[in-house]
């Protein structure tokens, strides 16, 4: 499996065959930062209903990324929520190989057929406001909506903003002229 779809196609195939299995079909999702390119993939294969991406990663140049994968700091987290993400991250064996496809992941151009909302902090130094510019080219009927005084996890930063704009599980409205997903995502391997 190639290095860029270790981390977000792979994990969104999963979540899709999980889905079903615990009762939900074609849910809204919401995901940030990692989580947010794989809400986006999940709605390319029409697995939710609709998607909100809030600072996804995937529209970066190679300089970009390694910036924010190697350098960027988290200014607003709390200390002990930090120093507790950091311990679990140092136990966990999938970090590296994460770190490193992720690096390597690029978002393709997506039409969606199901709503999607992205969402980016005007002070995120991981995925920076100026890359709206390469979401609004490859996700052409998406909904952009700006989080001001944001940095790259705006929930924590104003969560208030977040749940209480109105666009967070309600996505935005296809493209004109799609006609949706056919049918939900099915598993390529049963």
């Amino acid at each position: 499996m190639p290095r860029s779809v270790a981390a977000v196609e792979a994990p969104a195939a999963v979540v899709a065959e999980w889905l079903p299995g615990v009762g939900l079909t074609r849910p809204a999702v919401v995901g940030n930062s990692l989580g947010g390119a794989v809400a986006l993939e999940l709605a390319r294969i029409c697995a939710v209903g609709s998607a909100v991406a809030l600072s996804p990663i995937g529209l970066w140049t190679r300089a970009e990324a390694a910036y924010a994968l190697s350098f960027a700091r988290p200014w607003r987290i709390p200390q002990e929520t930090a120093a507790g993400a950091l311990r679990n991250l140092a136990r966990s064996p999938g970090f590296e190989p994460t770190r490193r496809s992720a690096l390597a992941y690029r978002l393709r151009a997506l039409t969606p057929a199901v709503p999607v909302t992205v969402g980016w902090g005007t002070r995120d130094l991981m995925a920076p406001p100026h890359q709206v510019l390469r979401a609004a080219r490859l996700l052409p009927g998406a909904r952009h909506v700006s989080l001001k005084g944001c940095g790259h996890s705006p929930m924590s930063d104003d969560p208030e903003q977040v749940t209480s704009s109105g666009w967070v599980g309600s996505g935005s409205r296809p493209r004109p002229g799609s006609r949706g997903c056919p049918t939900p995502w099915r598993c390529p391997h049963r």
